[in-house]
This record gives structure tokens, C-alpha cells and sequence, in this order.
């Protein structure tokens, strides 16, 4: 059957939602809170990085949880509060976090 789903195949040709040029695979540890907390504190390194962004771009599923881990290890991190628009045009109330001040 040609028309059954396949995931490796979904969003492709240029459609809305493709994320394959602003994302990479990850290793197998990829998925480790470690892992999530060194990719997000590497992307707020280069500047503000929303929930949005830490979700889509770098596997972070929870940033709240990875910000105030980030947090606890002495990472100094603003929230701000900002709006995203996704591809089904809603808009989304996100926050917006920002490396004030990376620990000693």
C-alpha cells in the first residue's frame, strides 16, 4: 500500500514544519537531562533561546525543568514572557530565557 504512513517521511518537500536544516540527531545519550541542560546552556550561550526554540530545534522537551537545573548549578537565567506563532498560525504565550550569568 503506497498511501500508509511513514514517519521518516512526514513534513518533507518543503512543507511547513520541516526542521531538518536547523536540526541535528543527537547522540544515544541524547536524551539524558545532562545532555538536554549542555545543548540548552550551549544554545543560550549564543543568546535568548524560547521554550519554542529549545523544544523544536534541540530536543528539550520540558526547558522549564532544564532552566532550573541550569539554575541550581549556579547558571544565573532570566524568564521573560513572549508570544510565538506556530505553523497552524495560533499564537503561543512562551518564555524566553536568557544566560545572565554563567556559574563559576
Amino acid at each position: 500500500m503506497s498511501d500508509s504512513f511513514d514517519p521518516t517521511k512526514e513534513n518533507t518537500g518543503g512543507q511547513p514544519g520541516v526542521f531538518s536544516a536547523t536540526t541535528t540527531k543527537h547522540d544515544t545519550d541524547g536524551n539524558s537531562t545532562s545532555a538536554q541542560c549542555a545543548r540548552l546552556l550551549a544554545r543560550l550561550r549564543q543568546g535568548p533561546c524560547t521554550t519554542f526554540e529549545a523544544m523544536r530545534q534541540l530536543d528539550v522537551y520540558h526547558c522549564p525543568a532544564r532552566v532550573l537545573q541550569l539554575r541550581k548549578r549556579g547558571h544565573h537565567i532570566d524568564t521573560v514572557w513572549t508570544r510565538v506563532v506556530t505553523e497552524a498560525n495560533v499564537a503561543h504565550r512562551v518564555g524566553k530565557y536568557i544566560l545572565v550569568k554563567e556559574a563559576v
